[in-house]
């Protein structure tokens, strides 16, 4: 729908469309903060890695594959799941703000912690993955 067309409806028309954007950003901003604690039990598991019992599965270069491959899933995957709820996040934004104008957002420095956190982690998740990928293939 454009600004247009938009601006022709009556505030009792409207008010579905920005609250379902409104809703639309809420959710891409909440799936954000959602990725935390999916980092931190993949933190998790890369001790529960580091605790394998040689005599349980026997650290050849089968299971060193698999085991990079998987790893490197991980942070990759977060990424590209990162990256489409920003991107969702951002044409909610876009879209009320062709239609509303400008929105001014204030925000406390905690505010604006909390929402680089999840890229944060990611990048502090991604190096650890480099170094246990490392480790792996180097005993």
């Amino acid at each position: 729908m454009e600004k247009e067309q938009f601006e022709k409806l009556t505030p009792d028309q409207k008010l579905p469309i920005v609250s379902m954007y409104l809703e639309m950003m809420r959710q891409a901003i909440s799936s954000r903060a959602g990725l935390i604690p999916v980092i931190a039990g993949l933190f998790a598991t890369f001790l529960s890695i580091a605790t394998f019992n040689e005599k349980l599965i026997p650290l050849d270069n089968v299971v060193r594959t698999i085991l990079t491959v998987l790893i490197i899933l991980i942070p990759f995957s977060l990424w590209v799941y990162n990256a489409s709820l920003k991107k969702y996040e951002h044409s909610s934004k876009r879209m009320l703000e062709n239609w509303l104008g400008k929105l001014e957002v204030r925000s406390t420095p905690k505010d604006k912690i909390e929402a680089y956190m999840p890229d944060i982690l990611i990048y502090i998740f991604s190096a650890i993955s480099l170094v246990v990928i490392y480790k792996i293939w180097s005993c």
